[in-house]
């Protein structure tokens, strides 16, 4: 399994990221990063 990210993550926001379960099967996930 793969998971690819344009960058690091620094930042509180919305951030892709590219998932690959397989080479046939992949997808882009969306990731929310809030404060705590």
């Amino acid at each position: 399994h793969d998971l690819k990210l344009t960058g690091h993550i620094k930042k509180i926001g919305k951030h892709a990221a590219k998932v690959s379960l397989h080479p046939a099967v992949s997808a882009t996930i969306s990731i929310n990063v809030v404060a705590a």
